[in-house]
């Protein structure tokens, strides 16, 4: 099977920065690519090579996952501009004709 890029980087890191009063308390990284409930661990290149459908629902599972965790998180209404798990960027993931 031959693999096309696209342009599109996938990223399954989480970082959590617990804040009081405007002051950094604690920083958590959570990798989606270890295992977590019923997933098992996968290299960097199997989450390359994964199709689209399958990259999107252990992202999913993995924020649910995460927001378990940590009491109150709600991913989706902190998340930074530019730090989506898939982003266009031809820098990083550079197209060739």
């Amino acid at each position: 099977m031959a693999y096309t890029n696209n342009g599109y980087q996938r990223s399954l890191t989480l970082e959590v920065k617990r804040i009081v009063d405007g002051a950094v308390q604690s920083t958590t990284t959570y990798n989606g690519r270890l295992a977590f409930g019923s997933y098992g661990e996968i290299t960097p290149q199997e989450m390359a090579r994964m199709s689209y459908e399958k990259y999107k629902q252990r992202l999913d599972d993995f924020v649910r996952y995460v927001e378990s965790l940590v009491n109150g998180l709600d991913v989706s209404a902190v998340l930074q501009a530019g730090s989506e798990a898939r982003r266009y960027n031809t820098s990083a993931c550079p197209i060739i004709d």
